[in-house]
């Protein structure tokens, strides 16, 4: 029994928690986004492939070693490469080499693509930071709409009470002959559009969390948020303590879309210097071992005394007799040599040094410097419209914020005087001295108000979110 009353607390546990998770702060929010965001992961797995490119560009700087190993079959008039001599038959034979090379100098080419390379993984790593930034101000832009769609939600379902309520006690002003049966029609017609608007409201509120869980690929587009207690105090309204060009000067030193042109332009620069460098003469230093066998190569064992006869060599002077000699023909004995032994014998060894001087390769070198000319021209550009799209972005949402705050205050305003005259006329109506066009109209305008109210407001905290991003804060609304 024990056992099945905790299985159903922990059944239960197990779904409250995955309810709960579904509730996400801005916070949560954001860090999930840039964990599981497809351009996240795509400019994550670009920053790698950087990080290869430099990787073996300093490998390069290593000397290069190759072996070769070969086993030939001859057949016919070749040479020997054991004795480097002509044979007519047919021979196997087995080459073995180990050669190394090792560039000295090369006009700095190596080091230079290696800088280059160097300032392409930081441009990389600056990039993705930049799109995490982007994502950051989506899925700030995409909370607050979920956030104002609420509170909208909420003065929607009000309106509507309130409407209700009022039609509620008209019916019963008609009943007891107070108001005229006609003036029930504009109270029903308000309580239609305040039923419009509820449907509306809760439509906008189900977009904003469909747009969220999108940004941050969820695969179950039912999300909610948690609803931070945001307090239009007058600190949050004299937030805007710095102008427009102090933000953006801010910003030149913090945005990562800044850093990442500026790494591009300096890795520019490099490419030039390493293209250049193919204009000197490069020395470079090599070496090699090699043996081989051949079946061919024979060695001298020993001689065989072959008889040839007897020849005569002189004679005697005094008698005139010949003298003779037996002929001894001596016969050289070979025999194979085996092939270790040949391998030991045949064992060479070269070192040296080799010079290249480029004197002509049909202006590939000039050509490829003038293409990179041009490639560090583009990058200046491309620093300097960053830097002026940076300065319009910071210019428009600070502006916008100002422009927000002044209409949040100008609202505040208004909506307090529209409420008393909302709660004039609806005093006055239920007394009968206003009709019920003047009624619905008072609350017409107070509904809008309190609309534009909101929309100002978290246009505003929006704007300042964006300027917090531009000046490297963190994102938060705590």
């Amino acid at each position: 029994m024990r056992c099945y009353l905790f299985a159903i607390f922990f059944i239960v546990l197990s779904a409250t928690s995955s309810s709960a998770q579904k509730t996400w702060t801005l916070e949560q929010s954001a860090a999930y986004a840039i964990e599981h965001n497809i351009s996240i992961r795509q400019s994550q797995s670009n920053e790698k492939l950087s990080a290869f490119t430099l990787n073996q560009a300093k490998l390069n700087l290593l000397p290069n070693l190759s072996g070769s190993v070969g086993y030939y079959f001859n057949f016919g008039k070749t040479i020997d490469p054991t004795t480097s001599l002509f044979v007519n038959q047919n021979t196997q034979t087995n080459t073995l080499q180990l050669s190394a090379s090792w560039p000295i100098f090369n006009g700095l080419q190596k080091l230079n693509l290696i800088k280059e390379n160097e300032f392409g993984l930081l441009a990389s790593r600056a990039n993705t930071q930049a799109t995490e930034q982007n994502i950051l101000l989506s899925v700030a832009g995409a909370f607050l709409d979920i956030v104002y769609a609420k509170e909208n939600l909420i003065n929607s379902n009000d309106q509507l009470s309130l409407s209700q309520q009022q039609l509620t006690r008209s019916r019963i002003l008609i009943e007891t002959g107070s108001a005229a049966p006609g003036s029930i029609y504009n109270i029903e017609a308000q309580v239609a559009q305040d039923e419009l608007n509820r449907v509306n409201a809760e439509n906008q509120l189900a977009l904003a969390k469909l747009s969220l869980a999108q940004l941050m690929n969820l695969s179950d587009p039912v999300v909610d948020v948690m609803v931070p207690d945001i307090n239009m105090s007058n600190e949050l309204l004299v937030d805007l303590n710095k102008n427009g060009d102090s933000i953006y000067q801010i910003a030149l030193k913090k945005q990562a879309v800044i850093r990442s042109s500026e790494f591009a332009l300096m890795s520019s620069e490099k490419a030039l210097a390493a293209i250049k460098g193919a204009q000197y003469p490069s020395l470079s230093l090599f070496g090699s071992i090699s043996t081989n066998y051949s079946n061919a190569y024979q060695q001298l064992i020993s001689f065989d005394t072959v008889s040839g006869g007897i020849s005569q060599i002189g004679f005697v002077e005094s008698t005139g007799e010949a003298v003779v000699s037996p002929e001894l023909n001596f016969v050289p004995r070979l025999g194979d040599v085996p092939y270790y032994d040949q391998l030991t014998d045949n064992f060479g060894q070269t070192f040296g040094l080799s010079l290249d001087i480029p004197i002509f390769n049909n202006w590939n070198t000039r050509t490829n410097i003038s293409r990179s000319k041009i490639n560090v021209v583009n990058a200046q550009y491309n620093l300097q419209s960053a830097k002026l799209q940076l300065q319009k972005d910071v210019q428009i949402a600070y502006q916008d914020a100002v422009g927000s705050k002044n209409s949040y205050e100008a609202l505040l305003k208004s909506v307090a005087s529209l409420q008393r005259a909302f709660e004039d006329a609806q005093k006055r109506y239920n007394l009968g001295s206003i009709n019920s066009f003047d009624y619905t109209t008072a609350k017409s305008n107070l509904s809008k108000a309190q609309s534009d109210l909101l929309q100002s407001k978290y246009r505003y905290i929006f704007n300042l979110k964006v300027l917090d991003v531009y000046q490297g804060k963190p994102l938060t609304l705590q």
